[in-house]
């Protein structure tokens, strides 16, 4: 064999050995996990499975949960399974905006509800592009469910239809939804306020969860007893920004978790917060911490 001939083997044999090793490495990187990202004022989280499926729960102000999502997703990795958007406000939504823009989303679920904001109107655009990608787009209503593996999404609220509907009142289209990943239960609420909290807890039999996304940034109109009194959660996450203007989260609310010896995380000081499933619970602890 010429060296020339043997040369082209070596190389071809190390670039077949680092590319299984890559994708070894790449397989290795999921885990069973809820990333609370650290977005600012705002709400942006990651799920994933070692099944090797990925849901996004809204985005943030800006493009800092691209940067989460590049650290807790393989390096290859330029797909999500699902994105589900709360409500338009853009807070939550810029990010996602910026999610469908740099990913390859498969499935995007919303309520649909009008808005007279320029945000919805990016938004609106950013979806028309992704579904010419291939894309669907699901209406979030009460019952709608998605099974990714050992994944599994159910939608809480909104409990009617406000597809192509402007709401009475803000946040009244709120998409609610709960997790169960493997054994564990959670609930994402977006900006829940207190009249749709109330109307969640008197209208639906709400099964005991062990980790909560606390309602609108830890607001004082979010406080709804009866609502945390039926979830009874273990964990408590506040997704915020340092010294915001609306001093969420408040007082009232950090005093009522406390009370309940409700464990509680928040992003405003201990960064991203990641939570792992453990035996019909959860353990969460900040970014930089070892598990």
């Amino acid at each position: 064999m010429s060296k020339k001939l043997f040369f082209i083997f070596v190389l071809a044999l190390w670039l077949l050995i680092l590319g299984f090793g890559l994708k070894i490495s790449a397989e290795s990187d999921w885990q069973d996990k809820v990333v609370f990202c650290d977005v600012g004022e705002g709400d942006g989280i990651l799920i994933t499975s070692k099944k090797q499926k990925s849901i996004v729960i809204d985005g943030g102000p800006d493009n800092s949960i691209l940067f989460c999502l590049g650290k807790n997703l393989p390096w290859s990795e330029r797909r999500i399974d699902l994105l589900v958007i709360s409500h338009p406000d853009s807070d939550h939504t810029r990010g996602a905006i910026e999610v469908l823009k740099r990913y390859k989303v498969l499935k995007i679920l919303f309520s649909g509800a009008l808005s007279d904001t320029q945000i919805f109107q990016e938004l609106l655009t950013a979806l028309e592009e992704e579904v010419k990608e291939g894309a669907l787009i699901e209406e979030a209503v009460l019952g709608k469910t998605f099974d990714l593996e050992n994944l599994k999404i159910s939608v809480l609220l909104p409990k009617e239809s406000f597809w192509q509907k402007k709401p009475n009142r803000d946040h009244q289209a709120m998409v609610v939804v709960l997790l169960k990943i493997n054994n564990s239960l959670a609930l994402f609420s977006g900006d829940l306020e207190k009249p749709e909290a109330e109307e969640l807890v008197s209208n639906s039999q709400l099964p005991k969860v062990s980790l909560l996304k606390v309602p609108h940034h830890g607001s004082k109109n979010s406080l709804a007893t009866n609502f945390y009194q039926a979830l009874s959660p273990q964990i408590a996450v506040i997704s915020v920004g340092k010294n915001n203007r609306y001093n969420h989260p408040h007082k009232e609310v950090l005093e009522y978790l406390t009370h309940q010896n409700i464990k509680l995380f928040r992003t405003d000081i201990q960064g991203t917060i990641n939570c792992l499933p453990v035996n019909f619970s959860w353990h969460c602890q900040a970014e930089g911490d070892k598990f």
